[in-house]
């Protein structure tokens, strides 16, 4: 199949340009060069590229190193026991690397690399599914044709199927399972049946001695898409054992992808909230992924919040409630409990701040100290019920707090 017409225009001119620089000067020291995976898959789905990552047929580092003592490019990063490069043409960035056999010493755990420079099919093997087994040729005597070293990836790529490569690519890498979700729903793909089957077949006895920073990755992009059909096929499938042993199922997938579209610009991460509803309070310190300060700080809230939410009477206490915690808190917090305090606070609450400073305050003769506060929070009661107030009103407010001593 020859996409150098149909979809030449997803490959920006100077993509192009540079990749037949390093496609004629390979081709020249003897490599083959080719495009492999998402980038053929997103060609040929007519999807602007914008990144490309090469693959040599050989060893790119030597390919590498050729080109740059020609003056055709410059190494960036090199990686010797990988056999990858990166490199830079005309200001353009290319990841370029070596074909290679890969093995699964362990299940779920990193493969190892056996082999470098082996043939485009023994390649191909070490992918997820077949549409990502498609090849590009950037080679002068094809170049920009495709190459299906499976005959089966453009079939499924035509038929929108998600297919593994073999029967035990989930027990090898246990975030494919996760992929084929992303992949679901951002491409509408479903999976043939022995894919679904092998994924079941796997969950029923999975096996928790795995990669967490891989599956905590797969997850984050693939949950990061906020559709509430994946949180809805996440857990009626349940794809969540890959590293959660019990689930809040309570959940409405709606609500949550809508809450999460109305706050989007506010919120750091959208992962977070998805897996925050999924999991009951107590059970946040027994996930097995590596959280970043962040991450912890937001769950160590949502703890928090859920400990100090009663009894709350007007806006100030709801202002203290939920001032500086982390705003994936408050929606998980929501979403759980369907407090619309925490919509109030943030609609209406949470950007009230006080102009008056400390150094105000000194400037009116008040000796600095635990006072400090005590005046600020009677300002402060009274701005979160008229917030358009001013500096001078605040200052009015305090010389009348002096005035009646009300502190």
């Amino acid at each position: 199949m020859d996409i150098s017409q149909n979809y030449k225009n997803n490959l920006s001119f100077n993509i192009q340009k540079n990749l037949k620089i390093i496609s004629d000067n390979a081709n020249k020291f003897g490599f083959n060069v080719y495009l492999i995976g998402g980038v053929v898959r997103d060609l040929i789905l007519n999807k602007k590229i914008m990144d490309v990552d090469i693959l040599c047929d050989f060893d790119a580092t030597i390919l590498a190193k050729k080109l740059e003592e020609e003056g055709i490019c410059k190494i960036q990063e090199l990686k010797e026991e990988f056999k990858t490069v990166k490199i830079v043409i005309n200001d353009m960035c290319f990841d370029v690397a070596s074909t290679r056999c890969e093995v699964y010493p362990k299940s779920g755990c990193l493969p190892q690399i056996v082999k470098f420079g082996v043939s485009l099919f023994e390649d191909s093997k070490r992918r997820d599914f077949t549409i990502n087994t498609l090849i590009l040729s950037l080679n002068k005597d094809n170049f920009l044709q495709i190459i299906d070293p499976t005959n089966q990836g453009l079939y499924d790529l035509k038929n929108k199927t998600l297919r593994i490569l073999h029967h035990k690519s989930f027990i090898d890498d246990p975030t494919r399972i996760l992929r084929m979700l992303k992949f679901m729903f951002r491409f509408n793909f479903k999976p043939d049946i022995c894919t679904f089957n092998l994924m079941n077949d796997y969950l029923k006895k999975n096996n928790y001695d795995i990669c967490y920073s891989r599956i905590k990755s797969e997850f984050i992009q693939t949950f990061n898409l906020n559709k509430s059909e994946i949180l809805d096929y996440f857990i009626k499938n349940n794809i969540y054992k890959l590293f959660i042993k019990n689930i809040n199922k309570n959940i409405s997938s709606i609500n949550t992808q809508n809450i999460i579209q109305k706050y989007e610009s506010q919120i750091k991460q959208i992962y977070l909230v998805y897996l925050g509803i999924m999991v009951e309070n107590k059970d946040y310190q027994n996930l097995s992924f590596n959280f970043t300060t962040y991450e912890k700080k937001t769950f160590n809230d949502i703890i928090k919040i859920s400990e100090n939410s009663t009894d709350i009477d007007d806006d100030y206490q709801i202002y203290q409630l939920f001032k500086n915690k982390n705003i994936e808190s408050l929606i998980v917090y929501y979403l759980k409990t369907t407090d619309n305090n925490v919509i109030k606070y943030l609609d209406k609450l949470k950007d009230i701040k006080l102009n008056i400073t400390g150094k105000d305050l000194i400037r009116l003769g008040i000796k600095e100290g635990k006072v400090f506060k005590t005046i600020l929070d009677k300002v402060l009661k009274i701005k979160l019920l008229t917030p358009n107030m001013k500096k001078e009103d605040e200052l009015q407010i305090v010389t009348n707090l002096l005035a009646k001593k009300k502190f």
